[in-house]
């Protein structure tokens, strides 16, 4: 248990990490595919205007979307626009003349700029382009396009908005998928601890007694011969019951693991109800209980189905039921029939079950209060209700106790 607590808190500090990494992660992403596309959207103005300078001298008008200065090699300002007009930019001039012109050689060398960079500690950072200016193949000088980062701030800041939120909703989501998952788990390794421990219980009963009566009859204490065929007969008893024991856990396990066959095919319900009642009715009547097949249940219509499957299920609500009628009690095997399925009813006039117990009949090594000193393990109706969910049906049981016991299932009708 504190396993998995320490477990569950390190996970959840993983989705937290998780969650800023990739949100900074975003953010860059965003912000970087943002100014690409500016730049790759500005590049072609900015080489346009750097082929006319030479061409069209002081022909170039300012434009407000962005700043465009111009440098000789030696780092002196060239006047490219055609009017004198006050920039719109609230950059200090000396410092934008110092950074541009330290980025000269770096244009010169590489043939282009693109760089996202701070002109002073005041201002926001701004996309700075740079591409050489040539006449006739020289290079003469430098052309700079400033773009303002503020210009578009607001339009990045909503992307990050957005994907925070984006994040954040996934980020709660998956939190609330891996709460569900830990606490399945949790459940999970509390049905593992009581299925071996009642396993172990359940082992354990036939076992010492097993053990008791050997060391009795090996140590030569019992005399009379009766009384040893009795121990041999209690021997014998305990030995089936480990054996029934470990083959329904065998059972169960080829279930679970999907190495059982529920392959379906058409089935003549008349000939499905004929061995049932050819089985069970000289069982039941040497055991002095009474046994009936409903009318509706002997002419069964064709059903589709697993025969082997469904046989297994009533044996096991038969074999239920003899354990909790007296002797002249009755089962009886009923059937609805409607448009798509009939409804197989196993009903014995027994003991019944407790409210408390009913919801969980069908877990594994369940035993009511009204099972108590019965024979058997608990786990021929967990099985059963594998079996029926194995065949896409549906399994129920309805109970009064002290009254009545009605256990139904559906098949599928051709």
């Amino acid at each position: 248990m504190k396993k998995i607590i320490i477990r569950r808190s390190n996970v959840f500090l993983l989705i937290v990490l998780v969650y800023f990494i990739s949100q900074m992660l975003g953010t860059y992403i965003i912000t970087s595919s943002f100014i690409n596309y500016k730049i790759d959207e500005l590049m072609p103005k900015l080489l346009n205007i750097s082929n006319n300078i030479y061409n069209e001298p002081n022909q170039i008008s300012k434009n407000t979307d962005f700043i465009l200065k111009a440098y000789t090699l030696e780092g002196e300002e060239i006047n490219i626009f055609k009017e004198e007009t006050l920039d719109s930019y609230p950059i200090n001039e000396e410092a934008l003349n110092t950074k541009l012109i330290s980025y000269i050689p770096k244009v010169i060398s590489d043939k282009k700029l693109s760089v996202l960079d701070k002109i002073d500690m005041q201002s926001s950072e701004s996309i700075i382009m740079g591409v050489p200016i040539e006449l006739n193949k020289e290079v003469k000088g430098v052309l700079f396009l400033l773009k303002p980062a503020s210009d578009f701030k607001s339009v990045i800041d909503g992307f990050k908005v957005i994907f925070t939120i984006l994040l954040l909703l996934g980020t709660t989501v998956v939190g609330i998928f891996l709460n569900m998952f830990l606490n399945e788990i949790k459940k999970l390794e509390e049905i593992r601890k009581n299925y071996v421990a009642n396993v172990t219980h359940e082992l354990k009963t036939p076992i010492s007694s097993i053990i008791a009566l050997t060391e009795t009859l090996a140590d030569n204490l019992v005399q009379d011969p009766n009384k040893k065929i009795k121990y041999y007969e209690i021997i014998l008893n305990e030995s089936r019951c480990l054996q029934r024991m470990i083959t329904e856990m065998l059972e169960l396990s080829k279930i679970q693991s999907g190495k059982l066959s529920f392959t379906k095919q058409r089935i003549s319900g008349k000939d499905l109800m004929r061995k049932i009642h050819d089985k069970y009715s000289v069982l039941f009547d040497e055991l002095g209980i009474i046994f009936e097949i409903s009318e509706n249940a002997m002419n069964l219509p064709d059903i589709y189905s697993n025969e082997e499957r469904i046989l297994q299920v009533i044996n096991i609500l038969l074999d239920n039921a003899r354990k909790f009628v007296s002797e002249q009690g009755l089962i009886k095997i009923e059937v609805e029939l409607h448009n798509k399925y009939v409804l197989m009813q196993v009903i014995d006039n027994g003991s019944g079950i407790n409210q408390s117990s009913i919801n969980h009949i069908f877990d594994r090594f369940n035993k009511s209060d009204s099972i108590i000193n019965k024979e058997g393990n608990g786990l021929g109706l967990s099985i059963a209700k594998e079996i029926i969910e194995g065949l896409n049906e549906k399994i129920n049981v309805y109970s009064l106790e002290g009254e009545n016991t009605k256990f139904s299932f559906s098949i599928q009708r051709v």
